[in-house]
């Protein structure tokens, strides 16, 4: 999945993530950080906090635009995309925001214990993001899987 331009910050961070599951175990959000990092370092980042066409921050409404490669505004949106909510999209952000540590990935999960519906679909929203842009099944991601 890498190319010969990734950095060795690409390299690192991967080696970052395995000693962290190492040292703390798997927080919930752990695939979901993986997915949203990796796509951050193979320059398909999703644009969480503004419309990916006309670059307005979503106020209380926007919508999911997988092909577009983020979120759209109500001016922007036509019928095919899907309204996201915008604590979605707080919560996505705030993972891809994360460095690669996993006591401040359980102090996140902890401050969303209360809003379980978001946390489920933000896991959702980025595993089809994630398989959007890659469409092959990862070994490591199968076995981050595995340990949910």
């Amino acid at each position: 999945i890498s190319y010969s331009g990734l950095s060795t910050e690409y390299f690192g961070f991967v080696k970052k993530v395995v000693k962290e599951v190492e040292k703390e175990g798997v927080p919930l959000l752990a695939r979901t950080y993986f997915e949203q990092k990796l796509l951050l370092y193979l320059g398909l980042a999703p644009q969480w906090s503004t419309c990916v066409k006309c670059g307005r921050a979503p106020n209380r409404l926007a919508f999911l635009s997988i092909m577009s490669g983020g979120v759209l505004c109500v001016n922007c949106k036509t019928e095919r995309e899907s309204p996201i909510e915008v604590p979605v999209l707080e919560l996505l952000q705030g993972i891809l925001k994360l460095p690669v540590n996993f006591k401040n990935l359980k102090n996140l999960e902890k401050s969303w214990v209360s809003k379980e519906k978001y946390v489920k679909k933000a896991i959702k929203i980025s595993e089809m993001f994630f398989f959007f842009f890659l469409p092959f099944e990862i070994k490591s991601l199968k076995f981050l899987k595995s340990l949910d």
